[in-house]
């Protein structure tokens, strides 16, 4: 999906919104896979290992009751990021995210997504607009 330093149309809108300089720093970060339905990325109280960007597949993020029932709390689609909890301080997943659709998704490591977030920059303001998106 990243085609000479540019990520193909039908990418994730979060990454295509980056200036060109910001998403080459990030292409070396970034591994194209494939999720298929019913892929668990992480559970709650698991420490999230990256972030996922959806590029053709579909996250849900599911909350867990105290009586055992669930919910579907979120969805991220090729608009998103999944696992931005990790960025912003929490150590462990509040939540279920799983592939409900079958596709592509970019993700990065944690630890490195980290140091482009603290670096400020396009990728930060992207990621907390976002988030901002999400809470309203």
């Amino acid at each position: 999906m990243l085609m000479d330093g540019h990520f193909a149309p039908h990418s994730n809108h979060l990454l295509v919104a980056l200036p060109a300089a910001e998403r080459m720093q990030l292409a070396s970060l970034i591994e194209t896979v494939r999720l298929a339905l019913s892929d668990v990325l992480y559970e709650p109280g698991q420490r999230i290992a990256h972030l996922h960007l959806p590029a053709g597949a579909v996250i849900f993020l599911i909350c867990t009751m105290e009586n055992g029932a669930t919910a579907e709390a979120g969805m991220v689609g090729c608009e998103g990021v999944a696992g931005i909890g990790a960025l912003l301080g929490s150590e462990s997943a509040s939540h279920r995210a799983l592939a409900q659709i079958t596709g592509q998704a970019h993700r990065i490591p944690v630890e490195q997504a980290r140091e482009a977030f603290r670096r400020g920059g396009a990728f930060q303001r992207v990621l907390l607009l976002h988030t901002q998106a999400l809470m309203a």
